[in-house]
């Protein structure tokens, strides 16, 4: 759903505020969510993504975020890309999954979930749709007033949590695209330890304990 159809769903659910909690994608969605519904969100977290518009803005000024992003220029080799990430039992995710975070065995059991999910009739190309779609060739060069759009402002307290070791989104360029000016209600960096692009998975009981305190102190 867009962001613009969210507040019936609000509605729908019998709450006036809710505390969201994105990760990665999710974590894009959500700073657009609050952007566009402040008055519904009571805080905001967000998980190994930074703010999504100075992301796109900025992050690939970076010549080391440009080498770990690699496979979203590779995901715009329609046919070819979507094979090599189908081959050999979806091979390419788990591939993906060690890169982002290095030293972490994620569970067989969660690595198949998504598999089994990707393996859906139009899941996968669905999911690559969303990489396509942000590095469009139509969407670049970006524009001096969509550069601007992008720098949308986040009016709702929040907590912006990335991995210590995340080589999907390196945790220095993360904190360097959380402005503070595009959080008037403030934000919060937390890295979190030996963990990687997952630490909601990775250290869990560190990531629920930040989770925790930053609702009780917001509730």
């Amino acid at each position: 759903k867009t962001a613009y159809s969210l507040g019936s769903d609000f509605d729908e659910l019998k709450t006036e505020k809710a505390y969201l909690v994105g990760h990665d994608w999710g974590a894009s969605i959500a700073y657009t969510v609050a952007a566009f519904y402040p008055e519904r969100i009571q805080s905001l977290t967000t998980i190994a993504v930074p703010h999504a518009g100075r992301f796109v803005n900025e992050a690939f000024t970076h010549s080391r975020q440009l080498r770990l992003s690699w496979y979203m220029f590779f995901f715009q080799l329609r046919y070819l890309s979507d094979y090599i990430v189908k081959r050999n039992n979806y091979a390419f995710v788990r591939k993906l999954w060690r890169d982002w975070s290095p030293g972490w065995n994620a569970p067989e059991e969660e690595l198949e979930a998504v598999i089994e999910t990707l393996s859906q009739p139009g899941v996968c190309r669905a999911a690559l749709a969303y990489y396509r779609e942000a590095l469009a060739p139509s969407n670049w060069p970006l524009s001096k007033a969509k550069r601007q759009a992008n720098r949308f402002s986040v009016p709702v307290p929040t907590l912006a949590i990335t991995g210590e070791t995340d080589h999907c989104i390196a945790p220095d360029i993360f904190e360097a695209l959380i402005y503070e000016e595009d959080f008037p209600r403030g934000v919060r960096c937390e890295r979190v330890p030996q963990a990687g692009h997952f630490p909601h998975q990775e250290q869990p009981e560190v990531v629920n304990k930040l989770l925790l305190d930053w609702l009780q102190s917001h509730s």
